[in-house]
């Protein structure tokens, strides 16, 4: 736990995510906030993204919902901030993207395809 102080807390939180999930680097890395299913308590991952090209869902282990809930909220935070401010460090394809996934997790939530985090 020592060494952990001096990594970052991007890199802190992703090293607690492969533990509590068994994720690969990349896999936490690319994971994205419509596929967290805080009501299945699960997490959806798609075919083109596991080995045997089947879409599956993993269970979120109890320790890693909270971890997940923080993650899940800074992304629509920045999400929405990036995407209200038009900040210039973040290129327009991006910001368009961004908008575009805003839009699909709140259309997922009122549609109740996905849960509310708490």
């Amino acid at each position: 736990t020592e060494a952990l102080a001096h990594v970052p807390p991007h890199i802190q939180d992703a090293m607690e995510l492969t533990l509590y999930l068994g994720f690969r680097k990349a896999e936490v890395f690319t994971l994205r906030v419509p596929q967290v299913d805080f009501d299945l308590s699960a997490i959806r991952l798609d075919a083109a993204d596991v080995k045997d090209d089947e879409d599956d869902y993993l269970p979120i282990p109890a320790e890693a919902v909270p971890l997940l809930q923080r993650l899940v909220a800074q992304a629509r935070e920045a999400l929405a901030g990036a995407v209200d401010a038009g900040d210039p460090a973040v290129p327009e394809e991006a910001r368009e993207q961004g908008a575009r996934d805003l839009a699909a997790v709140e259309a997922a939530l009122a549609e109740g395809a996905i849960g509310e985090t708490n």
